[in-house]
């Protein structure tokens, strides 16, 4: 069952897929996750610049996620 409540074939037993546009969402944050943590790494960023950088990060996400999730939960995207 995906996370619409809907089965879904291609999800083994107890997995759960998001929709193709969240995943893509999740999936391209997840990526700048990665490259945020490996340029502060590099950078020898302290611990303001860091909690900066993810707050920054947080905020961009949030609205996309957000809209994102009300399409979800109204179950308007089709998987």
């Amino acid at each position: 069952m995906d996370v619409t409540g809907r089965e879904s074939a291609a999800a083994g037993e107890g997995e759960r897929r998001l929709p193709p546009n969240l995943q893509a969402s999740v999936d391209r944050h997840s990526r700048h996750l990665a490259e945020l943590a490996a340029n502060l790494r590099a950078a020898g960023i302290g611990e303001d610049v860091i909690d900066a950088s993810v707050r920054d990060l947080v905020g961009s996400y949030q609205a996309e996620l957000t809209a994102a999730m009300r399409v979800v939960v109204q179950g308007q995207d089709h998987v």
